[in-house]
């Protein structure tokens, strides 16, 4: 059926197959019951998509707590508006997650789980799977992933529009510049040093106007991205873009950059972001906390 977004037609264009896929799926049983699915379906894919770094996957865009984040974050101040939305999106969920599962967890949101960081051991494994991928190019564009997703936080949107001249090299530091988005004002993130062996085998200084992730040729549609991920060697592990950067944010959370900062290179619009990662910080034993704790605030 015909469908309008009221969402930037660069980000519907990067969600439009999954949406109407899901809704299809759901089979809406009237034409009117479907326009609202396709609304609501929408504006949770895309919050997916460009703030919370959720995969586009049924089971995780469809999940009970994704659902509870996103209502609790969406624009609409309107109670009424979010209670519509809401019961919209689980009556798509219980077609295409299942009812059970759905009215088992519903009854109260847990933890948050769609923010866990790799483990180092992890990380080891996804960088060896970049070693084994089937060609130069699969290696390449995999190293790729791992570096934009775990070295500097990005989404698989902003990597899809990442191009040669975005990344600058500055007193050793290589610097990612990223423009203003719906949710985001614009901002430029420092690479980290550990993933720069990665990142450098894909600059080419002199075609400023080449996409940095994949050729211009494979990039039919901003879905690219995930088919290529979908297609790749997984040697036990399969990156998933918002593990990776929640592996960045814990990285920096552990190294105790100032949180102003963080919010600033993160894109992130709130100090309770960062609430989910706690679980996953780095704690010290209780004597080297008090010497920490004592120390804190002394002049060297």
């Amino acid at each position: 059926m015909s469908y309008t977004p009221r969402i930037n037609p660069a980000e519907w264009e990067a969600i439009a197959p999954f949406v109407r896929d899901a809704v299809a799926a759901a089979d809406p049983p009237r034409a009117d019951t479907a326009k609202n699915w396709l609304h609501a379906v929408s504006l949770l894919a895309n919050w997916c998509e460009t703030t919370a770094c959720i995969d586009l996957t049924w089971e995780n865009v469809f999940h009970a707590d994704t659902i509870e984040r996103f209502i609790q974050q969406t624009e609409s101040t309107n109670r009424s508006t979010r209670g519509t939305y809401r019961s919209w999106l689980f009556a798509v969920a219980e077609q295409l997650v299942g009812p059970q599962k759905q009215s088992q967890i519903r009854r109260t949101v847990g933890r948050w789980e769609g923010a866990e960081a790799y483990t180092p051991a992890e990380v080891t494994s996804l960088r060896l799977a970049q070693r084994v991928q089937g060609t130069t190019y699969a290696c390449l564009n995999y190293g790729l992933l791992l570096a934009l997703g775990a070295g500097a936080g990005l989404t698989t949107g902003e990597m899809f529009g990442l191009c040669q001249r975005d990344i600058t090299h500055h007193d050793g530091v290589y610097v990612i510049t990223l423009p203003a988005s719906r949710y985001r004002k614009p901002r430029q993130v420092p690479m980290l040093a550990i993933w720069e062996d990665l990142l450098t085998p894909g600059l080419r200084p002199t075609q400023p106007d080449a996409p940095v992730v994949l050729t211009q040729s494979e990039r039919t549609s901003p879905n690219a991205i995930n088919r290529f991920i979908a297609r790749a060697r997984k040697n036990g592990l399969a990156p998933s873009m918002w593990r990776l950067r929640a592996t960045w944010t814990v990285t920096l959370l552990n190294a105790g950059v100032p949180l102003p900062d963080l919010l600033a290179v993160g894109g992130f619009e709130s100090l309770s972001k960062f609430e989910r990662f706690i679980p996953q910080l780095t704690r010290y034993a209780a004597e080297e906390r008090d010497l920490r704790i004592r120390a804190a605030g002394a002049f060297s």
